[in-house]
């Protein structure tokens, strides 16, 4: 259950990642979180497919470090380019 922003809408899509609730109602993000609370079976797929998203797109090793070696690297002169790690190849 999250608020319904547009930083967290780059991540979390209602009923297939997560909640969105209002940002400005919190009765709703109340409920939103006690529905989910009092039916943990029935939010099970949301948060599976949760830590999907979040290992698949901001896995550390896998995603994170990578792209910030990349980025590094496009600023460094060559001979002190930083190994890009195991996304690299």
């Amino acid at each position: 259950v999250a608020s319904d922003t547009a930083a967290i809408r780059e991540v979390l899509r209602d009923g297939v990642n997560g909640r969105l609730v209002d940002f400005l109602k919190p009765a709703q993000l109340a409920d939103a979180v006690c529905e989910a609370l009092s039916a943990p079976a029935d939010f099970a797929a949301l948060g599976k497919a949760a830590r999907a998203t979040v290992v698949r797109d901001y896995d550390l090793a896998r995603v994170c470090l990578p792209a910030q070696a990349r980025l590094i690297n496009t600023l460094l002169p060559k001979r002190l380019a930083l190994p890009a790690g195991p996304s690299a190849a």
